[in-house]
């Protein structure tokens, strides 16, 4: 599932081709920019371009002082990377996108969206650490967005945090994908939530996730290239079973 869910993700994501319209993208990341300093949210910017306090400041930037020029260029030259930078995301060139991107975030603040942008970057690099660190800044502000983009994001933060050992610190994002994801890759959220709890040595929890995983499966993704892995949580279930009925017997004692 980690190298396959970019397909449904790029597909989701409309907001990154609204800047393939070409003027009305110049128009945008200029404006993007230009809000470092004034601290407007650049997520927010379609609505805001059509305020007259924005259109005051893109105007501003055009009627700058001749000292002040090339301050406007360097800003222009940084929305032209930036328009480079989402045409690698969207073409799927993390690498490409991330050398520039780290550079820009040196310089701009920028909005959460993009710093998700860049987590996800460093997902795929397979730099978990950092990763994690724009994830995790960047999800709880993008509670507005589509469901099944911050699906991604949940995983993409829950697998980096599962990469890095921190099995407790991914639970949570993997729950939070559950009622976000399409049904058929709930399979694979509890599968790594029985991981969780499993490395935990929480028994009955791991049990139940991974007994949820066996049934998504069997059910949606039930292909021959699955087989493996319904083997593999089938074999994992019957290991459970001693440990599970060990702890119902201990439960109903202590009632």
């Amino acid at each position: 599932m980690q190298k396959n869910k970019c397909f449904f993700f790029h597909r989701q994501i409309s907001h990154c081709q609204v800047y393939r319209w070409h003027s009305f993208r110049k128009v945008c990341l200029l404006a993007f920019f230009l809000s470092a300093s004034h601290g407007i949210c650049a997520y927010s910017l379609p609505c805001r371009l059509a305020s007259e306090p924005m259109q005051h400041q893109i105007l501003q930037a055009e009627t700058m002082h001749p000292d002040e020029v090339p301050q406007k260029e360097k800003k222009e030259a940084a929305a032209e990377q930036l328009s480079k930078a989402l045409d690698y995301f969207t073409s799927q060139k993390y690498h490409e996108c991330l050398m520039i991107m780290q550079e820009l975030d040196k310089h701009y603040r920028l909005n959460p969206r993009y710093k998700a942008y860049l987590g996800v970057c460093y997902y795929y690099e397979w730099d978990y650490k950092q990763a994690a660190k724009y994830l995790s800044a960047a999800i709880p502000q993008l509670g507005n967005f589509s469901p099944h983009e911050r699906s991604f994001y949940y995983w993409a933060n829950a697998e980096s945090l599962f990469n890095l050992q921190k099995y407790a610190e991914a639970i949570p994002f993997y729950q939070a994908m559950l009622p976000l994801c399409y049904a058929n890759e709930k399979p694979d959220v509890h599968y790594r939530l029985g991981f969780c709890y499993l490395f935990a040595e929480q028994w009955n929890e791991a049990w139940n996730e991974l007994l949820q995983a066996q049934k998504g499966y069997l059910k949606l993704r039930n292909t021959p290239d699955m087989q493996a892995r319904i083997t593999q949580v089938s074999h994992m279930l019957d290991g459970l079973k001693p440990k599970v009925v060990s702890f119902v017997l201990e439960e109903l004692i202590k009632k």
